[in-house]
Formats: structure tokens, C-alpha cells, sequence
């Protein structure tokens, strides 16, 4: 068996040059926006060859839709404007190293992207693979006048033929396809060779495989449609379906049976009389099951109606959403989402409407907000409640500018460093303090910047205990 070992970066998102050492269980933590799915990210441009239409950028987003492509991660785009971005130019190189847990033989692979600022595509140079082979992440620089950069393709290539020459092997493909097949063929196991349409299918579902729900969860609302279904119900429908097929074959079987005793008898028209006898039985039987199995679908779809009804809060997606029936008294949107579910179970009967922004808002959300606020009146107050963060601030100025497009102001709940307790105030440096004021200037919130800047601390959401009504900040 082949394992990934690790991961050589050069120029791709906010990483100029980084080495991943991948351990049997490996965790990427940080806030959001930090970087996280990058990585997951850039494994799968290696193993795709930078295929664009193969992959599924950011795939763990609350949306399908992303804006991320291999040209931003390439340019290190970190916010929505052309400035927001690390390098004008690069040359990306994304390789991973393989290893055989019994020959402890490496396995290189990787490409080689080129991007630019003033176009909107970027090029794929080159893709490789070298078996008996472990590239470094010296392989992949190179120093000129004192400076260490990414050595250029042409040179990296004849490095990559040279060493080549032990294996004997093709080791630059052009093609996507014929790199991925020859990749599967090299890390394959025992089972014979490789399906490349299933290794496509199985990668891509297995990227937007989440873990953050129950498996209930996951069928009703991710598989199935949004609606709540009563399992039980369901369960003890299908049964029923079962026990009627099971006894219309038995009521067939003892038809066939009559039939064969009537052809005993002489009289031809009491056999017929009997036949219709046996086939009226089978038939009430069926109508019979079948009344019933209609009865208990139209429980359990009442059943399901009536849960759906009663649930504190419920999911649509933002597409779906158009508007509001009624005016609530405010209006709160809450980053976290153990925060969001104990909010709407503790207030349900509170007269007024919490979103859950699912961290980052993604552009279809962002637009069902403006809707939404953008149908209420002004008088109608309108809270952000998230992390006392770099990540928590940047997700409120992008809410407050929907807000203030919408004829709102958007204003803080639970985010004042006096609302944090001690034993949950995490010492942040002053880089992160700085962004933090930034982001709160840019939300409105210029005072509760510096607050927090002199309070040099940060603080998760989930941290905070709730007792009574916040006020706000």
C-alpha cells in the first residue's frame, strides 16, 4: 500500500514555500479564511492534473457555488478586490510524495501552474510523475542574486528527465487524463488496474463528504429532500408494502391451488363458480392491504407535516428565499452553529428572526440577507453575533456593507471585551489585533476596534455564556 508522506508547496495561495509532513491522522486547524481548504485543495489539483473540470474547489462551503479557482490560489487571493492578493505573477508548484509501506520505495507527482494578474487564465506548464523518486522542496527553488524563487519550468523539467532515466519511465505528461491514468497505474495495489471514471466519481464525493451532522441528518437533508420524514412511520410503511406483497403471492398461490382442484371436478360450471370465488377472496384481501397501506402513508405524512410545523427553526437554501411574511421586533445573524441551535431553542418564542451565516457568507446567501433586510424597515434593528477574531470581524464588515446596501446599520451583539471572561481570552499577536481593527472600522464599529486592540485578546463565539438579554455594543 501507497500512503501520502508529504506535500511540497511553492507560491500557491498565502504559502511562498511550505512542506506538509503527512503523519497516519493529521489536523488543520485555524480561524476561517485562515487557509484550511487549501490544503485539501491543493491535493486534489495535484491528483487531477489541474483539470478545472474535474475538480470542486473549496468543496466543504455551505454552497455548491465558490470563487475560488487555480488562477486565485496561484495569485494568493485572500479578499474580494484585484488588490487583495499576495503575488502579481507565479510559478506554482504543487507535488506530493508518495511511499510503499513495504518497500518504503517514494513516489513523486505533482504540476507546474503559471499565473498572472493581467490574465484571466492560468497555464498548466507541466505535469509529472517519478516513480523511485522523492522531490524536495529544494528541488523545486532556486537562488539568483542572493534571492531564493521558484526555478523556472524548463530548468525544473530537464532536472525532472535526468532523474527519470533510473525508472525508464514517461515522467511529463501534457495531458490531464494520461497523467491521472498513469498515476492510478503507479499507486495502485494488488486489485489489478485502476478505473479512472471511478477514481473521478469516488474523489470528488469523497470531497464533499461533511462530518458536522448527525448520519440522520445528513440522508434527510442532504439526500432526500428538506423535509423532516418520520422514520419510524416510513419504516412501518414499507413493511406493510412487504407483508401485502408477501400475501398477495400466498392469495395467488391458493388460487393456482383451487384452480387445481376444480379441474377435478365434473361439473364444469361449479369449478368456474369456485375459481370466481377463490379470485373475489384474493382481491378483497389485496383491496383490504391496500386501504390500509394508504391509511398509514397518510399518518405518517401528517405525522412528518406536524413535526416540520413544530420544529424552533428550519433550512432552505438561499436561492429559495424571497422574502418575509411578517416584521420581526430585530434581526440577528450568528456566525457559530452550536451558538445559532442554542439561540433558536432558547428564544423560539421570541418574536424575531436568526440566520445562521455557516461562517464565511457564501454570494447566494449574501444576496438572500439584502433581500430580506431590504423588505423591512428601517426602524427594524439588525445585530451581528460572531467571533471575537480576525475571521469573526471580516464575516461582520461584509455584513454590515450588505447591511448598509439593504438601509440598515449593522451593529454588534456579545462582541465587547467585557462580555468575554477571563478564563476564555486567548493572548492574540499584534498582527491579528490590527486586522481585527481594520475589519471593525470597516464594519462601522471604529470604537469596538480599539477596544479590542488595546484589549489584546481574541475569543470564540462558543465561549460566552448567555444569561438573559445582551445588550448591545
Amino acid at each position: 500500500m501507497k500512503y501520502l508522506e508529504s506535500i511540497n508547496l511553492v507560491q500557491f495561495f498565502l504559502y511562498e514555500r511550505e512542506h506538509v509532513r503527512i503523519d497516519e491522522i493529521t489536523g488543520i486547524f485555524g480561524p476561517n479564511g485562515s487557509g484550511k481548504s487549501s490544503f485539501l485543495d491543493a491535493v486534489q489539483i495535484a491528483m487531477f492534473g489541474a483539470n478545472s473540470r474535474l475538480m470542486a474547489l473549496n468543496a466543504q462551503a455551505d454552497e455548491n457555488k465558490t470563487t475560488r479557482s487555480i488562477r486565485t490560489y496561484c495569485l494568493g487571493q485572500y479578499g474580494d478586490t484585484p488588490e487583495d492578493r499576495v503575488r502579481p505573477h507565479s510559478n506554482t508548484y504543487i507535488t506530493l510524495v508518495w511511499r510503499d509501506s513495504e518497500t518504503h520505495k517514494p513516489v513523486s507527482m505533482g504540476v507546474c501552474i503559471y499565473a498572472s494578474k493581467d490574465r484571466e487564465q492560468h497555464d498548466v506548464l507541466g505535469r509529472y510523475l517519478l516513480p523511485d523518486v522523492e522531490l524536495t522542496l529544494g528541488d523545486h527553488l532556486e537562488t539568483v542574486d542572493g534571492k531564493e524563487k521558484p526555478r523556472e519550468w524548463n530548468a525544473f523539467k530537464q532536472q525532472l528527465l535526468q532523474r527519470s532515466k533510473v525508472s525508464g519511465e514517461e515522467c511529463v505528461f501534457q495531458e490531464a487524463e494520461r497523467y491521472i491514468r498513469a498515476c492510478l497505474l503507479e499507486l495502485r495495489g494488488s486489485g489489478g488496474t485502476p478505473s479512472y471514471e471511478a477514481f473521478v466519481r469516488a474523489f470528488r464525493f469523497a470531497l464533499r463528504m461533511r462530518f458536522d451532522k448527525t448520519v440522520d441528518e445528513i440522508v434527510r437533508n442532504d439526500v432526500l429532500e428538506a423535509r423532516p420524514t418520520n422514520i419510524k412511520k416510513f419504516k412501518d410503511v414499507t413493511d406493510s408494502f412487504r407483508r401485502l406483497a408477501e400475501l398477495v403471492a400466498h392469495v395467488e398461490q391458493k388460487i393456482i391451488d383451487g384452480s387445481a382442484v376444480e379441474n377435478a371436478f365434473d361439473n364444469a360450471a361449479k369449478a368456474s363458480r369456485k375459481a370466481a370465488t377463490w379470485k373475489t377472496l384474493g382481491l378483497d384481501v389485496v383491496l383490504t392491504q391496500a386501504n390500509q397501506a394508504h391509511d398509514d402513508a397518510q399518518e405518517a405524512m401528517e405525522d412528518a407535516r406536524t413535526a416540520f410545523e413544530g420544529a424552533p427553526y428550519s433550512a432552505f437554501s438561499a436561492s429559495s428565499v424571497i422574502g418575509l411574511a411578517g416584521i420581526p421586533k430585530m434581526v440577528m445573524t450568528i456566525e457559530n452553529q452550536t451558538t445559532f441551535h442554542s439561540e433558536a431553542k432558547r428564544r423560539h418564542d421570541e418574536k424575531i428572526l436568526l440566520i445562521y451565516t455557516a461562517g464565511m457568507p457564501t454570494p447566494a446567501w449574501r444576496s438572500m440577507y439584502v433581500r430580506l433586510l431590504g423588505g423591512l424597515p428601517p426602524s427594524v434593528p439588525v445585530y451581528h453575533w460572531g467571533d471575537i477574531d480576525e475571521g469573526g470581524f471580516r464575516i461582520a464588515s461584509i455584513l454590515a456593507q450588505d447591511a448598509r446596501s439593504a438601509g440598515h446599520t449593522l451593529q454588534p451583539w456579545m462582541m465587547h471585551p467585557d462580555d468575554v471572561p477571563e478564563d476564555r481570552r486567548v493572548k492574540a499577536r499584534p498582527h491579528t489585533l490590527e486586522r481585527i481593527r481594520r475589519f471593525a472600522s470597516a464594519a462601522g464599529w471604529g470604537t469596538l476596534g480599539e477596544e479590542i486592540a488595546k484589549a489584546g485578546f481574541t475569543a470564540e463565539q462558543e465561549g460566552l455564556s448567555i444569561v438573559g438579554l445582551a445588550q448591545p455594543q
